[in-house]
């Protein structure tokens, strides 16, 4: 005999009245910026932006769903469409490096302070860095193959509601021990550093996994107003790196400078202007 439990996660409102963001990273393909100033004179005219960025999409990313681990999130667990009585409607979240050599109940205990609470009765949120971001960010729905695309931009909307849920067959003794909610650590991964640079988007939550398989969440979404919209374009820098003393204590090199490639993306302030004024036309 199997059963349907049914997980709905929902964002609390913020001090903006909001309940979290909708986040896209769009990259275009490399003749975005000479194309646009062929076209700027053209943007106080009939000039059609939307047009003009969708032709030179090359991909769209939905980063942020509203939903992050670090804001707090209720969850509520149904089976078979009748409510489960859970321990606390918040999710406990622990990350690997946390846990140490601790027992994870020992740990999940220390880390939230945990007393009289009944751990069997509580959804978990139990991340890994290098596991989940490899799983979840380095796939073609996000950050695979984007290291080499020199145009970019996010776009951030306010939500106003935000629901996650998913349901999934279990065995008749399930134990909710057997359910980790999902999340992204954005600022450890070398793909997606300059996103979280932008947007600080701290552990947005992507899936839930159940004996070691993961499911995708759906989102039910309505948005508000469109908060930002920013444009950047990749720069590869050349900069002298002066080792020290601890460097030289760590290695035999030679004291000498070295030039190093650092990357950035910088505001492309043109394009972005040209962008704001059409918004206001």
């Amino acid at each position: 005999m199997t059963k349907k439990l049914t997980f709905k996660i929902k964002a609390k409102p913020n001090e903006n009245h909001a309940v979290g963001q909708s986040v896209y990273v769009r990259y275009y393909n490399d003749n975005f910026k000479a194309n646009f100033e062929k076209e700027k004179d053209k943007i106080n005219e009939d000039f059609d932006f939307e047009t003009f960025l969708t032709n030179h999409e090359k991909k769209c990313i939905w980063l942020g769903r509203g939903l992050t681990i670090d804001e707090e999130p209720s969850v509520q667990v149904l089976e078979d469409d009748k409510p489960v009585k859970l321990s606390s409607d918040k999710i406990y979240e622990i990350s690997e490096s946390e846990i140490g050599s601790d027992s994870y109940d020992d740990a999940l205990k220390e880390y939230h302070a945990l007393e009289n609470i009944d751990l069997n009765y509580i959804i978990r949120a139990r991340w890994d860095v290098e596991k989940h971001n490899n799983e979840i960010l380095d796939n073609d729905k996000f950050f695979k193959n984007t290291n080499s695309y020199k145009f970019a931009d996010i776009l951030t909307m306010h939500c106003k509601e935000v629901t996650a849920h998913t349901t999934i067959e279990v065995d008749d003794n399930y134990s909710l021990r057997d359910f980790n909610i999902v999340a992204a650590q954005l600022d450890f991964d070398h793909h997606s550093l300059w996103v979280y640079e932008k947007t600080k988007l701290e552990l947005p939550i992507y899936s839930i996994d159940y004996k070691g398989k993961r499911q995708d969440f759906d989102f039910d979404i309505k948005t508000g107003w469109t908060a930002d919209r920013t444009f950047y374009e990749r720069k590869i820098k050349k900069e002298k790196y002066i080792p020290s003393e601890d460097d030289f204590a760590a290695s035999s090199d030679t004291k000498d400078e070295k030039i190093i490639e650092t990357e950035d993306w910088d505001l492309m302030s043109e394009l972005q202007s040209a962008w704001d004024l059409s918004r206001l036309v």
